[in-house]
């Protein structure tokens, strides 16, 4: 009777076997057998203890009925915490950067695909699964399609820029890059991937576009060019100055010595935010707040554009981290009423009300605290 009234309360709430994914308890090695005997793909979760998108992914969509009912028919389901266990070397063996990563493994242990991230969303996820396991989705078929046929170059770079596979990515355009006309290389098409791809201005490939600015401008035009150089360089900047505040990176450092050579070979560099990086450095791992945003406005004003559009990030990081936020609303304040744009003007407005509000909520808090 018991097992019954169990049966009919589960079947009332809709919870069955299939409500959700049905994880193997062996081995990886078991795992493989299983797929090998059934003619399956491993779906494998990699995930951690602290990870907390792998806990949302865990409680809606592998403890959902959907989940349940497709993941249990179409794979060996097992889950690997890459940090304990063999999943240290798996977690080597499939190169796992992230969390979550799920992979798609084959009976004989090749990766057929990966995906990453999280959804609370069992149907999206799914969808993205189902996409994953077609075959011509696949990096390997991907590949072969590539060497058999050159000229498929584009496609294949934009498969591999999807999957976040950068560095790769990075070495075979530049080695494109190479073979090719400008007109190849500067063509909406090709150079829309070589912006995604390129994240900062250390990458081999940008130092090739820039060897290549005369025949970059004349295809792209000076406009286009230069507005690719400069978002370069901004995005390195402040990544520059988010290591010099975390005490990670000195004048020193290999990274800055690059950027100096950077700077003196190519003029287009030659911006006073590189001369700033030196100057405020030490203010910046001093954490002196009001020394850094009177530099940075001096430079701001003396500058360009490009100064205005760049250095307030690193005061931004400076207040992160800080907590100094007197001389950020001054500074900020400063900034919106010099300058003539007017995006930047209400960006740093309302950069000056945030930090006005955390000082009130403080004070607010302080306050409480003292009744």
């Amino acid at each position: 009777m018991k097992k019954i009234a169990t049966i009919l309360l589960l079947t009332l709430f809709g919870v069955t076997a299939q409500a959700q994914i049905n994880f193997e308890t062996g081995s990886f090695n078991d795992a493989l057998k299983k797929a090998s005997a059934e003619g399956k793909m491993i779906f494998m979760d990699c995930y951690t203890d602290w990870c907390m998108p792998c806990k949302v992914l865990d409680h809606f969509v592998f403890k959902s009925v959907e989940g349940g009912e497709y993941f249990n028919a179409k794979f060996i389901n097992i889950k690997m915490d890459m940090e304990k266990g063999e999943g240290i070397d798996l977690q080597k063996k499939y190169k796992v950067t992230s969390y979550p990563t799920l992979l798609l493994i084959n009976p004989d242990e090749t990766e057929h695909n990966r995906l990453t991230g999280a959804t609370n969303n069992p149907k999206e996820f799914i969808a993205r699964v189902e996409e994953a396991a077609k075959r011509e989705n696949s990096p390997v078929f991907q590949k072969q399609l590539y060497e058999n046929d050159k000229s498929r170059a584009n496609q294949y770079f934009s498969f591999l820029l999807s999957r976040g596979e950068y560095k790769s990515v990075s070495d075979l355009m530049l080695e494109t890059f190479k073979l090719r006309t400008p007109q190849e290389n500067y063509s909406a098409e090709s150079f829309a991937l070589y912006e995604k791809a390129i994240h900062d201005i250390f990458n081999p490939l940008f130092f090739e576009i820039l060897s290549d600015g005369d025949n970059a401008v004349k295809v792209l035009g000076e406009e286009r060019y230069t507005g690719f150089v400069n978002a370069k360089w901004s995005s390195t900047f402040t990544s520059l100055a988010g290591s010099i505040m975390t005490g990670n990176l000195n004048s020193e450092s290999e990274q800055m010595k690059r950027l100096s050579e950077m700077v003196s070979k190519f003029p287009i560099l030659n911006k006073s935010s590189v001369k700033f990086l030196y100057t405020a450095q030490k203010q910046m791992i001093a954490q002196n707040a009001p020394e850094l945003c009177s530099i940075a406005y001096d430079f701001i004003e003396k500058g360009d554009k490009f100064d205005e559009n760049t250095i307030p990030g690193a005061i931004s990081i400076l207040v992160f981290y800080n907590k100094d936020y007197k001389p950020a609303i001054e500074f900020f304040e400063k900034l919106a009423s010099y300058t003539k744009d007017d995006a930047n003007r209400t960006k740093f407005l309302k950069s000056a009300e945030a930090y006005k509000e955390i000082i009130k909520k403080q004070a607010e808090k302080a306050a409480n605290a003292a009744k």
